[in-house]
């Protein structure tokens, strides 16, 4: 692990001389040969296809790719032959998981919204030959060609309801629901609120399927289609997120949904044993696995757009990591051409990258002269990174930690950490340990934070306040290269607390509403520009601060009902527009009484984010669709900010999980994050 310097302590470029002694060794050798392994791993094409690209599948028999198509509603098929699109398939709401039944040449589509059929595809035709009717957000799809079963992960969040629907190929019917059955998560030692199945692998030398789920591990369902087992403890402890299969070497690759120490684990199939944990670069967040088992090569693509290789064999890596797009998705792999194909889903396109190996060549060993070289040893590439601010920086809802701060490693600064990582040989986030042994915490991003200072007497997490987090990042300075990004404000307007919201939205004229914000603008004004220019008085720091998007649905639920509701008589999306063009407006104007400085850069993601707003029918009537929003919203697999709601809200909704029609979505910390980097890029970070 790195050691932190001293705060401010001048840096130094020390050079050594390093002794290389290199001898004329034949380790290994047979017969005056050296085994040198010959692999390589290039990108030969980048294809095109439709919006938000995810899952992603290949029929080996007539070397065709096919590629769900989130957004659109689509299923792009590629010819492998030509790496070119050759037929765009209209299927239903949000596609996600895809397989393919070689046998059968028929694919099965999960759609996760609109009904949440699962669309059967004829692969002679590439036409729709029927809509299966399965639970609620079907996502994952495992295809057993042995015995045309199909396996649909399916996600209701609710406890001991419907988990894997089975469809028979043979009549694409459903013919059992297998439920969710109380499975114990390792991490909170307790059972989970609901279960939350995701990607499906199947092993067909044994004909079981295994699911991973993101509350208790990876579920093992046996030929009969009973839960069997579950493999806990792996991925580093919960959350699992990638899977992959080989069943030649009897092997289970399981990626994690948080970073951890080890988020990549190897389990035998048989015993269901961890053989190994395999350290990622960065601790970086594995979103697609996929096997080639013929050659025993795993292919890992990380949420950061790195794509690695690794030896099945050895469990090492093989050659250098490729950088191929931010935001990476679904891996598939086809044995026969040893070609992957990797979606990119904020690119809109597949990635083909080919798997050039070779058995060992043997190659004579060179008779080598020592030598004794003087080598100049450079300081490390190092760089810290500080995350500041309030939900929107900690993730809050992004399957987050349910502490004081809500922080996740879904957040948008984690994602930027692994941007930095693409171009900097350390970067000191979201921890690191200084000279004298103490942690340092670089993550201080926290829920309900606030640029004001908090009401007397207050006893709650100090990152709360935005002033203590800047306090926090001068005293563990460096003189290192620093970037500092902040996200602050929503809260000191009270945002996340509904019937303060209420009070203020209800005031009764314009003019008394524009002024209450106007002065409670210039109330944050002061702290925020004081901390930006303490910040500044340090050459070695860079500053991105983010400006405000609105998160409201135009047509919000909380601008149409509720007691007293008076938004019948004034336009509440207007008034809450009012206040982020003001936040906006005070970011700009703090740059520029600070003379615009160069190492202070704001990002404006209020382009990116309109017309992507909380989503219509749950969050309000106006679009966007569930498709294309990039907010989180209610029954959202993928958040847990379980909102407390007004009474009269909870009578409409029920008892609310997942989002709450406010924090950013995968997708808008993806967002986040690619305005954050480039701003980061401009400031030669």
């Amino acid at each position: 692990m790195y050691t932190k310097q001293s705060p401010r302590k001048s840096s130094k470029l020390y050079y050594v001389l390093i002794l290389v002694c290199v001898l004329a060794l034949n380790l290994g050798s047979i017969g005056g040969m050296s085994v040198q392994a010959a692999s390589s791993f290039s990108v030969i094409a980048t294809i095109p296809v439709g919006v938000n690209p995810s899952g992603i599948a290949v029929n080996e028999n007539n070397n065709r790719i096919y590629v769900t198509n989130y957004t659109d509603g689509t299923v792009s098929v590629i010819d492998g032959n030509t790496n070119t699109v050759i037929a765009t398939v209209p299927v239903s709401g949000g596609p996600s998981g895809i397989g393919v039944n070689p046998s059968t040449n028929k694919i099965y589509v999960a759609n996760h919204s609109d009904g949440n059929p699962v669309t059967v595809l004829d692969g002679n035709t590439n036409t729709v030959i029927t809509n299966i009717p399965v639970n609620i957000n079907a996502f994952g799809v495992g295809v057993n060609p042995n015995t045309n079963r199909i396996y649909v992960s399916v996600q209701p969040n609710v406890t001991n309801g419907p988990y894997i629907d089975v469809i028979d190929g043979s009549t694409d019917s459903v013919i059992a629901t297998i439920p969710c059955g109380g499975i114990l998560d390792p991490v909170r030692g307790v059972e989970a609120g609901y279960c939350s199945p995701s990607h499906v692998v199947i092993d067909p030398s044994t004909n079981k399927a295994y699911v991973h789920d993101y509350n208790a591990g990876v579920v093992v369902i046996d030929n009969t289609d009973t839960v069997v087992s579950a493999i806990t403890g792996v991925g580093g402890g919960s959350n699992d997120f990638a899977l992959g299969v080989n069943p030649n070497s009897r092997r289970l690759y399981v990626g994690s949904s948080i970073s951890l120490n080890v988020p990549l684990s190897v389990i035998n199939l048989d015993t269901q044993e961890t053989v190994t944990t395999v350290p990622l670069p960065n601790n970086s967040l594995p979103i697609g696995i996929g096997v080639n088992a013929s050659i025993n090569h795993i292919y890992i693509a990380l949420f950061s757009g790195t794509f690695l290789v690794l030896d099945g064999a050895t469990n090492t890596f093989i050659g250098e990591p490729l950088s191929i797009s931010s935001y990476l998705g679904g891996v598939a792999v086809n044995q026969l051409t040893n070609r992957v194909y990797v979606t990119n889903q904020i690119d809109n396109t597949v990635t083909v990258i080919e798997d050039s190996s070779s058995p060992p060549t043997p190659t004579p060993t060179p008779t080598i002269v020592p030598t004794i070289t003087p080598t100049a040893v450079p300081e490390q590439d190092i760089i810290d990174y500080f995350a500041l601010g309030d939900s929107i920086a900690s993730g809050h809802g992004l399957i987050d930690d349910k502490s004081a701060c809500r922080r996740s490693n879904r957040s948008y600064p984690y994602i930027v950490a692994d941007f930095l990582r693409t171009r900097h040989e350390t970067v000191n986030f979201p921890t690191s340990i200084d000279e004298d042994g103490t942690e340092v915490q670089h993550f201080l991003a926290c829920s309900g934070a606030t640029a004001l200072p908090p009401a007397p007497g207050f006893t709650g997490d100090p990152n709360k306040v935005f002033p203590y987090q800047v306090g926090y990042v001068l005293a563990h300075l460096s003189d290192r290269p620093t970037l500092v990004s902040i996200t602050i404000g929503a809260n000191d307007f009270g945002w996340t607390n509904l019937p303060n919201l209420f009070a203020r939205l209800y005031v009764d004229s314009d003019k008394k509403y524009q002024m209450w914000v106007d002065h409670k603008i210039e109330q944050i004004k002061k702290p925020v520009k004081a901390m930006v220019e303490l910040l500044l008085e340090e050459d070695n720091v860079a500053i991105v601060i983010t400006d405000f998007h609105n998160p409201f649905n135009s047509e919000s639920i909380i601008f149409r009902g509720g007691p007293g509701n008076k938004c019948a008589l004034r336009d509440c999306y207007a008034r809450t527009q009012y206040i982020t063009q003001k936040m906006t407006d005070m970011i700009i104007d703090i740059r520029t009484e600070l003379g615009n400085p160069e190492r202070l850069q704001i990002v404006s993601v209020v382009p990116p984010f309109q017309g992507h707003e909380s989503p219509s029918p749950i969050c309000g009537a106006a679009e966007p669709d569930f498709n294309n929003t990039y907010i989180q919203f209610p029954y959202d697999i993928y958040s847990n900010s379980d909102p407390e709601l007004p009474g009269w809200l909870t009578k409409q909704l029920g008892e609310v999980h997942g989002g709450d029609c406010f924090h950013p979505n995968d997708t808008g910390a993806a967002i986040y994050a690619q305005y954050v980097n480039d701003d980061a890029l401009r400031l030669g970070r």
